[in-house]
């Protein structure tokens, strides 16, 4: 019963279809990619024989470039052994989105931060408009319980017999221009502090604006 012999070496053309490519591509793969083949005349004019190992070897490089689009420097980096110094696409792709989500975030972070100091300076100023609102009642209300002292002080001078007419009546009018002076300083504080909460509104926020750079 005769043996069957296992095939050592295949022809350009049965290499280029049992990888489905034309025989020029296949021999532009075996330059380019410097596939060790062997030739049919010892002088080196014959035609490339391939073994198994050479196929495999193509049909690898083929998938890359086929499938994980691989450029040729890149298989040339994996062929000698150098797929650690670059990125494969599918990686650097997932890269990109992942650097695309972080820098979207921190946009948004950004986004929420300016909006924040925006009411920050919106409740600072309204925070200050109540205090001195506040500060204007208070000063309103002293000034009305000294009025009312006042009132009191001369009612009371009045209602006393024994006063002398002369010095109440020089009392009282030094009272008079005490309120007086009062009533004015008062009026004068209040229009200055309208004059201020005014010029606090007119004021706008000026916007912060940061420059962002491409990593790729």
């Amino acid at each position: 019963m005769e043996q069957k012999h296992e095939k050592k070496y295949f022809k350009p053309g049965e290499v280029a279809k049992i990888l489905d490519v034309s025989t020029d591509l296949l021999r532009k793969y075996t330059d380019h990619f410097n596939i060790q083949t062997e030739r049919s005349k010892d002088d080196g004019t014959g035609y490339r024989k391939y073994t198994k190992e050479n196929i495999e070897e193509l049909r690898e490089i083929l998938r890359l470039v086929r499938e994980e689009n691989f450029s040729w420097d890149q298989v040339l980096s994996w062929k000698n052994g150098d797929e650690e110094v670059f990125v494969k696409i599918e990686e650097k792709s997932r890269l990109e989105k992942k650097i695309d989500r972080l820098l979207e975030k921190e946009e948004n972070q950004e986004s929420f931060n300016e909006r924040q100091e925006q009411f920050n300076m919106v409740l600072a100023r309204t925070l200050d408009e109540v205090m001195k609102e506040l500060k204007s009642t208070k000063a309103q209300l002293a000034a009305s319980e000294e009025r009312n002292r006042i009132m009191e002080e001369k009612i009371e001078l009045l209602s006393d017999p024994n006063s002398d007419i002369s010095q109440l009546e020089k009392k009282l009018d030094e009272q008079n221009e005490r309120a007086e002076a009062r009533d004015r300083l008062l009026i004068e504080s209040y229009k200055q502090i309208q004059e201020q909460n005014k010029r606090i509104l007119e004021q706008k926020p000026e916007s912060k604006r940061k420059k962002r750079f491409g990593l790729f």
